[in-house]
């Protein structure tokens, strides 16, 4: 009990230690897009540019309204296009947006594999079974999670079926002696 009391903490910070110095190293981040440059948009915007040590990078925004902000890529229609440009794994849709138009982004969204994700006014026929989260003070719904490749999870299996009988075999001996 001692010994996983030290160990599980110290295995905890030393994960995180190398997350984030993937972090830095342009690694383990994620580009992300918001489609509503609004109070919300404006309030994720600055929290994952703040918090960048979590692995997102905000690349921009998407608004159905012309606007000054130099980050505005474009228009809505022009998610499949931007998308492409900056790299994008991840939307996040924050409102005030039209229902349909919500839907009709996501849709575009998972169409390209991208990770979509709702800034809520809890869009009952949307969000059934979505897990919400926060990003600092914005309370985030997931609407679709793409899921991992079949061929890595197979891979996996395999490394850990063959790590396993490879350190069984080489401890059988000192497992027979004790």
């Amino acid at each position: 009990g001692l010994l996983d009391a030290v160990t599980l903490p110290g295995w905890r910070l030393a994960r995180r230690q190398m997350f984030e110095l993937r972090v830095a190293q342009g690694q383990a981040v994620r580009n992300v897009l918001i489609v509503g440059s609004g109070e919300s948009g404006q309030k994720l915007a600055h929290y994952l540019e703040t918090h960048a040590r979590m692995g997102y990078v905000f690349r921009g925004f998407l608004d159905q309204h012309v606007s000054a902000d130099e980050r505005v890529l474009g228009g809505i229609e022009a998610l499949p296009q931007v998308a492409r440009a900056q790299f994008i794994d991840e939307v996040f849709i924050t409102l005030p947006l039209d229902r349909d138009l919500v839907r009709e982004v996501a849709l575009q969204a998972r169409r390209r594999h991208l990770d979509v994700k709702i800034v809520p006014d809890l869009f009952a026929d949307l969000t059934r079974r979505a897990p919400l989260s926060y990003m600092g003070e914005v309370p985030v719904l997931a609407l679709h999670r793409e899921p991992i490749p079949a061929i890595a999870l197979f891979m996996k299996r395999i490394t850990d079926v063959m790590g396993s009988a490879l350190l069984l075999a080489i401890s059988s001996p000192l497992l027979l002696a004790i």
